[in-house]
């Protein structure tokens, strides 16, 4: 083989191998919007006994300010963030509407989880929840007018969301006993001042096969894949493409259907024509968030051929042959019966 063909095969090699391999398409990093999933109030040491519900400002202050301490909740729906995602970021915002004094600004807050049920409506100083011991993250106070943000990444499935409260909420020797932040809630008349919540998150993507047709007539086929893997799906819409002689299939489409569970699939496809090379590949969609799919290799079956023309045709031969030869008997007959009267 002189050199140039062996380039040429070479590339064909590769370019067929390349059909034939299996690959996923990752969805692409997505941001998601859970603010107006967000749930919020404060508890306030001088005021044990108070529910502070509704109101459209919370506070945090130490316990050295003239308020006594004062410590805020938030809570969220993650839902909207499959199941299964990678949390690449997620950044929770409150709007600062008021520093106490000069000294407030810059002032060090903690986020810790919290581990037990509280309601906006019920919770109080002396009921307050229980939250984790060492905080997750850290966040400077800001000036008047600007947004204080937190990173609650490793907190987005916290189920009872977080508590903030400065650092030091008895600091021994404190010479700014004042420092008071208030910030607008998510009742706020105004909604831009209102807290936020975004989530960039990446879904793990389905995993699957495409597996040999099967009950191949003249006409129709029926086509397989398997689901080895749901990735972050909880639903995957499953469907497969075909077309006659091209090993890139996209021509046609099966009918959808709907699995919640790895497994083999099967879909009857018609209207085929006979005696023909088709190629197939099986397709898998996130049903929640169809950036997040995945594709089977792709394969190939070859219809039968059209016997029932055939078989018709055979038909008409034969019984033409038959009438013929019915034909042939009685001409015999006759002609043997008028010999017979010739003779008498």
């Amino acid at each position: 083989m002189r050199p140039a063909r062996k380039y040429w095969a070479a590339l064909a090699a590769m370019a067929l191998l390349l059909l034939v391999v299996p690959y996923t398409v990752r969805a692409a990093p997505q941001w998601v919007d859970l603010s107006t999933t967000i749930t919020d109030t404060y508890i306030s040491e001088e005021d044990d006994i108070t529910n502070f519900d509704g109101e459209v400002n919370m506070s945090l202050a130490k316990t050295a300010s003239p308020v006594g301490a004062m410590r805020i909740l938030i809570r969220w729906d993650a839902a909207a963030v499959p199941v299964g995602a990678t949390i690449l970021d997620a950044n929770l915002s409150l709007l600062v509407l008021e520093n106490a004094n000069a000294s407030s600004y810059g002032q060090q807050t903690a986020a810790r989880r919290v581990f037990t049920p509280w309601f906006p409506g019920g919770v109080i100083w002396l009921n307050q929840p229980t939250v984790e011991v060492d905080p997750f993250v850290f966040s400077d106070t800001q000036e008047n007018g600007t947004r204080q943000m937190w990173n609650v990444t490793d907190a987005l499935f916290a189920t009872h969301g977080i508590r903030i409260n400065y650092t030091f909420e008895a600091e021994p020797g404190d010479v700014n006993p004042g420092e008071h932040t208030v910030y607008a809630t998510e009742e706020n008349n105004t909604e831009a001042d209102r807290p936020t919540l975004w989530v960039l998150y990446s879904s793990v993507p389905p995993e699957g096969d495409t597996f040999p047709a099967i009950n191949i007539t003249a006409f129709s086929a029926s086509l397989r894949g398997n689901v080895t893997g749901m990735g972050s799906a909880t639903e995957l819409d499953v469907w497969f493409v075909f077309e006659a002689g091209d090993p890139s299939p996209d021509a046609s489409e099966s009918t959808h259907a709907t699995v919640s569970a790895e497994g083999v699939v099967q879909i009857q496809i018609s209207g085929l024509s006979p005696d023909t090379l088709y190629y197939f590949q099986f397709h898998m969609e996130d049903v929640s968030d169809p950036a997040s799919n995945a594709v089977g290799d792709v394969a190939s079956f070859t219809t039968l051929e059209n016997t029932f023309v055939d078989d018709l045709v055979r038909m008409v031969w034969l019984f033409f042959f038959f009438v013929l030869c019915v034909l042939f008997l009685m001409a015999a007959w006759w002609i043997k019966g008028r010999r017979g009267g010739m003779a008498e």
